[in-house]
């Protein structure tokens, strides 16, 4: 087996432990700082870790079946759009932490 299409078959393995990296290292600041303008930041870089790895994961396992980028691609951005669009439906209707209704 070429040592290239092992280093690009572990692809999303490197972008996953890069994320968990940033993740940890904005974490860390912001508990040591306490600067809540670091939380959106941590937001981000955790919600979209997972989804980017899995898109990566997928291509690279699937790459031999002709699985187009384009196709990846665009379900990534539509799946990104309706879950953003259910999530603002649904929040209204979740409990806050103090019991009242947003």
């Amino acid at each position: 087996m070429d040592s290239r299409f092992v280093i690009f078959r572990r692809t999303w393995f490197q972008i996953l432990i890069s994320g968990l990296a940033i993740f940890a290292i904005i974490f860390a600041a912001y508990t040591v700082t306490e600067n809540i303008i670091l939380l959106p930041a941590a937001v981000l870089v955790g919600s979209f870790l997972v989804p980017a790895v899995f898109v990566v994961y997928l291509f690279e396992r699937l790459h031999a079946r002709e699985l187009a980028l384009f196709t990846l691609a665009l379900t990534f951005f539509w799946g990104g759009a309706f879950g953003i669009a259910i999530a603002g439906l649904l929040q209204p209707t979740c409990p806050r932490l103090d019991g009242r209704r947003v």
